[in-house]
């Protein structure tokens, strides 16, 4: 063999192996970027609706008028574009936050994604004349169409709905009837027929391994406190353990053993809440904080360091950690929390929400 077949020979092999190492190693995912085939890289968000930015309890402080969302709405796209999730769970986010008939809407803004969402009817969303006025306290999962293929979707809800409301009533047929029917009336001047909490669940394909697998976005209710009848405080937390035997009911019922699933958003609830430990002790699905902490041995119960809540203003932070990702059948890669702010239409720097993004990335 000449020198000069022998370095065209030598060649051809090493861009072989060459290719071969790109195509096992990585892919595009459809914006340039290059990710690792096997990783999917998830979060969750509660976008702070725009309703609950104005009212009683939103926005506090000398900025809070840089946080009201026809100012921020920006601020929660760049969040979620420099986070750049394959999957990703909504929490809050309302027809005045995507409708296309409204100037303000952040779907327009997030071109490389998809949407599952369902209108409080429990009918799914099928055109864009149908997003304006139909949300209230509203979950969606997002995912990245070039990276993900969507299997199967399906809503159901995790408290009973009062008659006369515009949600559906928990059939007494199902299992979890006597569950799900907590004392609305303990909860004094709280108007339940607007929190109808549910949880919205896709099945996926993941284009680059064939990998298949399940996401459930929930918001979980409130904890509340209120005064008996002989005028103790007391803390209720009957609801939000109902939601989560709920959600877990229907995970087990909906996704097989062996395929991994994500349950993620705002749980309302932090590690040692009897809520939310119902999650942690059943064994199968790991929070990916913990996980990665205790790997990495700092892992804490609460402080600023983990919190994933400001104070509903532009300088303090809280101290709970109440968004979570769990997993199951997944290992755990990265986790970590975005607390950069972003800029406002004006320009200036703010917290996007009053919660921060959570991200994880984990590996089939």
């Amino acid at each position: 063999m000449t020198v000069s077949m022998y370095m065209k020979v030598n060649s051809i092999f090493l861009l072989a192996v060459m290719l071969l190492v790109s195509c096992t190693e990585k892919v595009q995912d459809g914006s340039g970027v290059q990710t690792a085939t096997d990783i999917l890289n998830v979060a969750c968000f509660n976008v702070w609706s725009p309703g609950g930015r104005s009212g009683e309890n939103g926005a506090k402080g000398e900025d809070k008028e840089l946080l009201q969302w026809s100012k921020a709405y920006v601020a929660v796209a760049d969040c979620i574009k420099a986070n750049d999730p394959d999957v990703m769970g909504l929490n809050e986010i309302g027809a005045t936050a995507f409708s296309t008939k409204n100037e303000t809407n952040i779907q327009s803004l997030l071109p490389a994604y998809s949407w599952v969402m369902y209108k409080q009817d429990g009918t799914p969303i099928k055109n864009t004349e149908e997003k304006n006025g139909i949300y209230t306290l509203t979950d969606v999962i997002l995912y990245r169409s070039a990276v993900l293929t969507l299997l199967d979707k399906g809503i159901f809800w995790t408290t009973s709905v009062q008659a006369g409301s515009n949600g559906p009533n928990v059939p007494e047929t199902d299992p979890l009837y006597d569950l799900k029917a907590y004392d609305y009336a303990s909860r004094g001047y709280i108007d339940m027929c607007n929190e109808q909490r549910h949880c919205v669940w896709a099945k996926f394909e993941h284009k680059a391994t064939g990998n298949k697998f399940y996401v459930f976005c929930l918001h979980n209710d409130l904890t509340y406190t209120y005064t008996d009848v002989n005028g103790q405080r007391i803390k209720n937390e009957q609801s939000q353990c109902a939601n989560a035997q709920t959600v877990m009911h229907y995970a087990k019922s909906i996704v097989p053993a062996d395929t991994p699933s994500l349950i993620i958003g705002d749980f309302n609830a932090t590690a040692g809440d009897t809520s939310f430990d119902i999650f942690r002790n059943d064994g199968r699905w790991r929070d990916a904080y913990e996980t990665v902490a205790k790997r990495e041995g700092n892992y804490k119960t609460s402080g600023v360091s983990i919190t994933t809540m400001n104070g509903k203003d532009n300088n303090s932070l809280s101290t709970i950690r109440p968004d979570h990702i769990l997993t199951d059948g997944f290992n755990v890669a990265t986790y970590e929390v975005d607390r950069t702010k972003y800029k406002n239409t004006d320009g200036y720097d703010i917290y996007p929400s009053d919660h921060f993004l959570v991200k994880a990335s984990v590996r089939f």
